[in-house]
């Protein structure tokens, strides 16, 4: 199998779904990171009902980003796969396939709310803040999915480097302080930091393996 193609192909399926939801986001002012803060029970649920719609859409949008965004890691994780990085890429493609897990799970809950809400049952507080754990675990494992192929990575030309330097360094520190800055212009520009880094990653890496040989296993 053409397993470079297929990197190359999910990759750029992946930052354009990802671009997608955060344009319609940044357009209609409805987020699904939103939801998975914690806030006052009567603002949430004031929230989830008025933009039930647009999150709907995103919910919808997110399932193929999570099929996309799952394929990529397994695609990355054939086309390098050699002995002596079989350890790290064990771990890459376990951290990215519950991160799927858990994001198929947290888009149930999401629908789950809307549907209680549109019924007038109550979504407990201790419901929510489950969701908000599940969302912390999530990103972390994609962060950890990262971490370990960019030590894996081939690192023969100037692009792979910049993207393994990408995945080791600056997406886990970048990921964390949207996390841990509170509510702020410091979050926004947080939130706007990973999802530019992010984008630029996934083009690194369908740009790179749009230039490897069908079943790449070069030397990292």
């Amino acid at each position: 199998m053409d397993y470079a193609r297929y990197v190359s192909v999910s990759a750029i399926s992946t930052a354009l779904l990802l671009v997608l939801m955060f344009s319609i986001s940044l357009i209609t002012g409805v987020n699904q990171q939103y939801f998975e803060v914690v806030d006052s029970y009567a603002t949430y649920e004031k929230a989830l009902r008025e933009g039930e719609g647009i999150l709907r859409m995103l919910l919808t949008i997110d399932g193929l980003f999570i099929a996309s965004y799952w394929l990529l890691g397994i695609f990355l994780v054939l086309a390098l796969w050699q002995d002596n990085r079989r350890f790290l890429l064990t771990l890459s493609v376990a951290c990215i396939s519950t991160t799927a897990l858990l994001d198929i799970i947290e888009n149930s809950e999401f629908v789950m709310f809307m549907e209680s809400l549109n019924k007038d049952f109550i979504v407990h507080p201790e419901h929510i803040q489950k969701l908000m754990v599940a969302g912390l675990v999530k990103w972390y494992l994609a962060y950890f999915a990262f971490l370990f192929l960019g030590f894996v990575f081939p690192s023969e030309t100037k692009t792979e480097k910049v993207a393994a330097f990408l995945m080791k360094f600056v997406l886990l520190p970048i990921g964390i302080l949207v996390f841990t800055i509170p509510a702020s212009k410091y979050l926004l520009l947080a939130h706007l930091a990973r999802f530019g880094v992010l984008v630029i990653l996934l083009l690194l890496i369908a740009l790179i393996a749009g230039k490897w040989n069908k079943n790449v296993v070069r030397s990292s």
